[in-house]
């Protein structure tokens, strides 16, 4: 349980930097990486000595399922980050859902509903494959 909370914590990490490079949301890190940081703490909680897995895991799909798994909870974990957005700004009126520049100027400080949609339905859809 241990390690695979570590790489739990590492898939969440990793899928977190792809969204963002390809669709930056500033605000969501905001929100997964305290995720990730409550991860890290629960699994320096536990016992991390390492036992041999017992004969019926020993498989070469165990490896396979367990990286398919991790990039699985990391993109439903990203997708959390996302719904947690979405009801942000779906509870936020547009005056509030914006900030002032030096230029007097509101700029949005979480994307479109439209846009954050998009990226939920995507990152669950890919959720589902893995």
């Amino acid at each position: 349980m241990y390690e695979f909370t570590i790489f739990f914590t590492w898939g969440l990490v990793l899928l977190y930097l792809f969204s963002h490079r390809k669709q930056p949301i500033p605000l969501l890190g905001t929100v997964v990486m305290p995720v990730a940081v409550a991860l890290m703490a629960g699994a320096g909680m536990m016992n991390g000595a390492a036992r041999p897995l017992m004969p019926a895991l020993q498989s070469h799909w165990m490896q396979a399922h367990v990286a398919t798994a991790v990039l699985a909870y990391g993109a439903f974990g990203v997708s959390f980050g996302v719904g947690v957005l979405y009801l942000i700004r779906e509870s936020q009126s547009v005056s509030v859902a914006t900030s002032a520049s030096a230029t007097g100027q509101g700029q949005p400080v979480l994307p479109a509903l439209e846009t954050l949609d998009t990226m939920l339905y995507r990152t669950i859809a890919s959720d589902f494959y893995f």
